[in-house]
Formats: C-alpha cells, structure tokens, sequence
C-alpha cells in the first residue's frame, strides 16, 4: 500500500512508536516532515557522509555553514535498507516532486490537483454539478479516450442526461491553445500588471466580511471552551479557523508591491517557462490550468458543445507578491 508522509506519522503515532524528541513545547510524536527527512537519509542505505559543514566561515566568524558537495566525504556504512527498497522509494518520491509546480526560485506554488494523468479530469464541470474524469477507449466509442460526465457513467442517465463525449487529446489540444492564446502572452501580463496598480487583485469587501464573520466564530469557539464544552471538539474548530483568521488578514494587509517593470519582467520568465510546461509535463501543466482558470463549466446545445471558465490574474503572481481572489469578469468562452 502506497502511503503519503503524513499518513505514515499518523500511522506511527497510532502504534506508538518511539519517535524522535520533540522541540522543547511541542507534543511529542511523529510528523510528516520527520518522515520526508528519514526516506532521504544516507545513513540507512549504507552510505556514511562526512565533511558537510564547517563551524567557522571563511572570515572566521563561529557559525555553522554548509560546505559545497564536492568536499563531503563518503564512506561505507551498515544498511538497514536494501537497495531495492531505496530504489523504490526513490522512484515514489521523484515521481511526488514531479507533481508539483514551482517558482523561479523553487519555492512551491500550491499544492498538486487530484489526479494528474489526464489534463482535464475533474477541471471539467458538467451542468449536473458533476464532473468530467477520464474514460480509456472501448468497443463502445471511436473516439480513443475520452472525458465523459462522471455522474452519468456511475449514476445512469436518470441522474445526468448528458451524454456529452470528449475526444481527449482533441479537448486537451483545444484547451491549450486557448490558455496560450488569452492567459500566457505579454497583452495578459499588462492586464495583470494594471489589475494589480488598481488594488482589484482582491475583492476587499467580500474579504472584510469573510474576516469579521471568521472573527466571531473565533470569539465563539473561545468563549465555548471557557465554559467547559466538548474541549477536543472545539480546540479543533478553533485552530482551523484561527488559521483562517490569519490567512485573510495577512490578504487585506497593505503591501508594498515590486518595481512595474522589474515584476513585469519576472512575469514574463513565468509565462515562457509555464508555456514550455503546458507542452512537456502533464502533471504540471494541470497545475498551471488551476492556477490560471477556475472550473472549466460545459455547455451542451445547439449544434456543438461549448464551454466558459474564468481567467485568474493572481494565479500569474502566485508566489511573487501577496494575492487573493481574482476579479471576475475576465471570462473567455472555449469552443472544442
């Protein structure tokens, strides 16, 4: 069985196995990070590593620096680990990072959609509220693999009428060339760059409203937990929502945006990079489609099927500079 980071700690935890010390305050156990720290470590695979850092720096300051890779010194040690079991885990977690969707400077820009081996699944919504996951090719259709109303195929055509099917590499192709064409070229970076001058990049109002009503049920889950009330239960509400709490003031916060021209530029190394993405890495141009458009809401009538999805101006500066939502309005309309 496959398991992630944190469903192996959780795992550990619950068989109680002895885990590393914990930092002074912190709960004692298992955490994700610790595990993603073990399945990388030499040690364990036979391999001893020495010489890779120094206490002083080259100015003669005491403090610990890392020294570059070719001075490490490696030996033979005991394994714990085949290289079997190594090479598999390797294999796993390569195959996580690949999924991933990174800025210039490696840092993560959210986290991976479900899914991540056909472009579209589950970015297409159908009108049942549905959405459309991957169908492989049978005797049934002529098309090759298709996107079909996962409702429809599960639930029968009681449920969702529409039996909409969309050749996938047709539907991929078309949805491509639109991105290209409307989100990834210098006319959208301006937009973007003027949405951002403007200060529409959030809607502060639905923000502020979202805040001060967050506000309250942390004043609630607080008071509840005074009075004695189901303390787990309520300590849980109360950090999910305090984080909440957080997050929307940290957006309408005033921030000092870069120079115009130097985050015109970036965004410009962004678009070629991400257009390059589209085109070689499946699983990460699934990332780009989240982060530049919303759901992709499907139209069955007339002659032929359409499609409508927002364009997301944030998405583009995801990583660069504070965001929020996107305005709306910004709605080119796809024909497969």
């Amino acid at each position: 069985m496959v398991r992630g980071y944190r469903a192996i700690a959780w795992t550990l935890n619950a068989r109680q196995v002895p885990a590393p010390r914990a930092q002074r305050g912190r709960p004692h156990g298992w955490e994700p990070s610790t595990i993603r720290s073990l399945l990388g470590r030499s040690t364990y695979r036979g391999e001893e590593v020495y010489n890779q850092s120094r206490k002083r720096t080259t100015w003669g300051n005491n403090a610990q620096c890392d020294r570059p890779e070719t001075e490490w010194l490696r030996r033979p040690g005991l394994r714990i680990i085949s290289p079997a079991l190594a090479e598999a885990v390797d294999a796993r977690r390569e195959d996580r990072a690949s999924r991933y969707l990174r800025a210039s400077n490696g840092r993560l820009i959210g986290r991976p959609p479900i899914g991540g081996r056909y472009l579209l699944s589950g970015l297409l919504k159908c009108p049942c509220g549905a959405t459309f996951e991957a169908l492989k090719a049978g005797n049934w259709t002529s098309h090759g693999a298709v996107y079909v109303c996962g409702a429809r195929r599960r639930k029968g055509p009681a449920v969702c009428n529409n039996s909409l099917t969309l050749p996938i590499a047709e539907a991929d192709e078309d949805v491509l060339s639109i991105i290209e064409g409307e989100a990834l070229t210098p006319a959208f970076v301006t937009y973007v760059l003027d949405t951002l001058a403007t200060g529409d990049l959030i809607d502060r109002p639905a923000l502020q409203e979202e805040r001060d009503r967050v506000a309250r049920e942390v004043e609630n889950l607080t008071q509840g937990i005074a009075e004695g009330g189901d303390i787990p239960a309520l300590v849980a509400l109360l950090k999910a929502r305090d984080k909440r709490l957080k997050k929307l003031d940290q957006q309408l916060a005033p921030h000092e945006h870069p120079d115009r021209e130097v985050l015109r530029l970036a965004l410009e190394q962004r678009v070629e990079d991400w257009r390059a993405i589209l085109r070689s890495n499946p699983r990460q141009a699934r990332m780009v489609l989240h982060q530049l458009i919303g759901p992709i809401r499907m139209h069955n009538e007339g002659d032929r099927p359409s499609w409508i999805a927002p364009l997301r101006p944030a998405g583009l500066l995801a990583g660069m500079v504070p965001g929020g939502s996107s305005p709306t309005g910004f709605e080119p309309v796809f024909w497969p």
